[in-house]
This record gives C-alpha cells, sequence and structure tokens, in this order.
C-alpha cells in the first residue's frame, strides 16, 4: 500500500535537512518508535510498538537510510517482526524537503507490506487513517524541536506516546470529514439537477 503524506515546518529546508541527519533526535519525534542500536551511520536498530484496538504489537528491526544531501531527499527503507504475535512489516519511505511559505514542506511517500495477523491492516484505509495521525504528531514535534528557545529545550522535545483513543477519535474525525466533503461535492454537482 502506497501512502503519500506532507507537512510544513516553520524552518528553511536546510535548517530542516541538518535536523534530519542526526536520527536519534528525529527518532525521539516518532510515537512508539525507539532507536537500540546504530551499527553504522546508515543503518540503525529499533522498535516500534504500535497500539491497534487491542493489540499492540511491537517490531524489532533494522532501518537503513540512504541520503541525497544535492537534492534534500532521501529514502528509509526497513523491515521487523513482531516476535509475540508473528507480524512482519516492511516499509520504504522515500522523503523530500523543499522551500514553502511556512519555511519548508517535508513530502514523504511510503510502500508499507504487512503480513501475518496485521496483514488484514494493509488492505484497508485505516492504515493510511494511522499513518496520518503519526505524521501529524511528527510535524508538531517536529516544529517544537525546530522553534525551540534553545538547544537544551530542543533535546527534551519528545513524542507524546500514541494513544489509541486520541488516534481513533482522530481517525473517525478524518473519515466523518470525508464523507462531508463528498456529499458537499455532490451536493453541488446536483444542485441544477431539480
Amino acid at each position: 500500500m502506497e501512502i503519500i503524506d506532507q507537512f510544513d515546518v516553520p524552518a528553511p529546508p536546510d535548517v530542516v535537512w541538518a535536523m534530519f541527519q542526526d536520527v536519534p533526535n528525529i527518532v525521539a519525534c516518532m510515537p512508539g518508535v525507539e532507536l537500540t542500536d546504530e551499527s553504522s551511520d546508515d543503518v540503525f536498530t529499533g522498535k516500534m510498538t504500535v497500539r491497534l484496538g487491542p493489540m499492540k504489537p511491537a517490531f524489532e528491526g533494522e532501518a537503513r537510510i540512504e541520503r541525497d544531501p544535492s537534492t534534500l531527499s532521501g529514502v528509509i527503507v526497513a523491515k521487523g517482526k513482531d516476535k509475540k504475535g508473528g507480524s512482519r512489516a516492511d516499509a520504504k519511505v522515500s522523503f523530500s524537503i523543499h522551500a514553502s511559505s511556512a519555511g519548508s514542506r517535508v513530502e514523504l511517500v511510503s510502500s508499507v507490506n504487512m503480513m501475518g495477523q496485521l496483514g488484514q491492516f494493509g488492505r484497508t484505509n485505516l492504515l493510511k487513517d494511522i499513518s496520518a495521525h503519526l505524521t501529524a504528531q511528527f510535524a508538531e514535534c517536529l516544529a517544537a524541536k525546530l522553534t525551540a528557545p534553545t538547544q537544551v529545550v530542543a533535546d527534551a522535545v519528545q513524542a507524546d506516546e500514541l494513544r489509541p483513543l486520541e488516534a481513533l477519535v482522530a481517525m473517525v474525525g478524518l473519515r466523518i470529514r470525508r464523507v462531508m466533503r463528498r456529499l458537499g461535492e455532490w451536493l453541488i454537482r446536483h444542485s441544477g439537477d431539480s
């Protein structure tokens, strides 16, 4: 499943790019993600815990980062396995940073493949909704780090723990807004028919 997200942050692209090079600092903005080891400058091991209703899989695995400073872009290839539930996940995330009126726009294109018990979520829009919620939390944390008055304050900024009820409310809100938008578009198209 391919997921496309984007968000704006209040800093110029070169500053955002520099922040993206500090992997432990970026991981601090990812809800549910914990860095456990850095094998090299480009290979990291870690753990990602995601709460999906009554299930709380903890994927342990590895991520490899390829960077292109000339285009302020990169690719993260990750794979992990939930030892308790036996589910596996592979992901490829391409990111690019561009100038915007807010400062910078970060564009993300993710390809996610889930296998095992959690594979059912990869066939629904639920995964897209969860991704949108996580991206919003990441963007908020990143903006707080970039606008912190001192480096000590910036280093202390961490992503909030992913709260299942908050995520569920956000996902329901997204679905309601989609339905209302479609209804509005339908009403506009058919307003002259009567």
